[in-house]
């Protein structure tokens, strides 16, 4: 799940932080600022723990030593800038952003335990672009830490030597995550502008099912509630979720699904729009894809076999190409006790190709049929939900 970086706790006196759900931003952060720092307590988290960020750095200022601006990760023990913590023997994992030529830069790994300093690095010095978007990872299991940068957002074109990795000189589990922190360095004032963004642990990317299973509750008042899901894989194994919206108030119910794929296997979905009450019950579905294949969909509406009250329904099926639309209703009742009412619109926007229509009406002991076939004429279309 994304960091919503909204909820954590910010130190910023000369206000060189922002923040929105998904990105941390700063802007000048000098390596000069103190207690400057974007933290959220992770205690029992970072033992091992395995991130996916997305980075970009917009401005460095220039200079021609090897120095560390700021850090864009950081995990550690105690509450503090990079430098006073690391002499005062506290113990950090950071992910830090250093430069020695203009508009050039590059991390390295760097622990901080029992005021000493450790650092690994690329083997190669300013080899990132200011101005650009690059997609890193930051995980750690044991006395590993390991870094990683792609060029995309998949994860599969590496940068250059960017798969570093760090032997740490214990299995530290620390209690904060950082984003970014400070460096407190009292030395020459440099700055650095960017973001931090879409901090979290990687899409599924196993063979493993997944399964997941959300539930968001509240005081049984009228206020609305909003929620948002998305579960999502980058595994060709099938993806399974359910959603159960529901709801014991008399108010209106509304939601939305949207079930999606980039992928050119089969996408298969099902949606069950259901309630216990008298009331009436109102769904609209649309089912649609912007691919080469075929859409196949089906849509069955009834009552319980208990209820005995009126079932409307509209169903409309089209598409933009020149293909054959091909498509099948179908209207049926359990008894013949009752008239059994149906009204089909078949029609077409394009006079170049042939409209082609079939009826069927049964059962055969059905005595009242009637068909009217006649040229389209621009009229109002009656609606059957009035």
């Amino acid at each position: 799940m994304t960091e919503n970086f909204l909820t954590w706790t910010e130190s910023d006196v000369p206000g060189r932080l922002s923040q929105t759900s998904p990105r941390s931003t700063f802007t000048n952060l000098n390596r000069l600022d103190q207690n400057v720092f974007l933290y959220d307590n992770k205690a029992g988290q970072l033992q091992n723990f395995d991130y996916i960020f997305t980075f970009r750095i917009d401005s460095i200022s220039t200079s021609t030593s090897t120095t560390i601006r700021a850090n864009l990760l950081c995990a550690l023990d105690i509450l503090d800038g990079w430098r006073p913590l690391w002499l005062a023997g506290g113990t950090q994992i950071c992910v830090r952003v250093l430069s020695s030529a203009a508009n050039k830069y590059y991390l390295n790994l760097n622990e901080s335990f029992a005021a000493s300093n450790y650092s690994a690095g690329s083997g190669s010095v300013n080899d990132l672009d200011i101005g650009v978007t690059y997609y890193g990872t930051f995980t750690k299991s044991g006395v590993s830490l390991t870094m990683k940068i792609y060029s995309d957002a998949a994860r599969t074109a590496q940068v250059g030597g960017y798969d570093v990795s760090l032997v740490l000189h214990a299995d530290h589990n620390l209690t904060y995550l950082m984003c970014p922190q400070t460096v407190e360095f009292a030395a020459t004032s440099l700055s650095v502008t960017g973001y931090v963004e879409n901090l979290g642990p990687p899409l599924t990317a196993g063979s493993k099912n997944l399964f997941a299973k959300f539930s968001i509750g509240g005081v049984f008042d009228s206020k609305q509630l909003f929620a948002k899901f998305t579960v999502r894989s980058l595994d060709t194994a099938d993806l399974s979720a359910e959603f159960i919206v529901q709801q014991i108030g008399i108010a209106d119910l509304f939601s939305e699904f949207v079930v999606q794929q980039t992928g050119t296997a089969d996408l298969y979905a099902e949606f069950v729009v259901q309630q216990t009450d008298t009331a009436d019950l109102f769904a609209e579905f649309t089912v649609r894809h912007s691919g080469i294949f075929d859409l196949y969909a089906e849509f069955i509406v009834r009552h319980s076999r208990f209820i005995r009250k009126r079932i409307y329904c509209k169903f409309e099926v089209r598409h933009s190409s020149s293909l054959n639309l091909k498509s099948i209703f179908k209207v049926s009742q359990a008894t013949i006790t009752e008239d059994l009412a149906a009204e089909f619109y078949v029609n077409q926007f394009n006079a170049l190709f042939d409209l082609i229509a079939e009826f069927y009406i049964r059962p055969d002991m059905l005595d009242i049929k009637e068909f009217l076939v006649e040229e389209p004429v621009r009229k109002r279309k009656k609606n059957w939900l009035r």
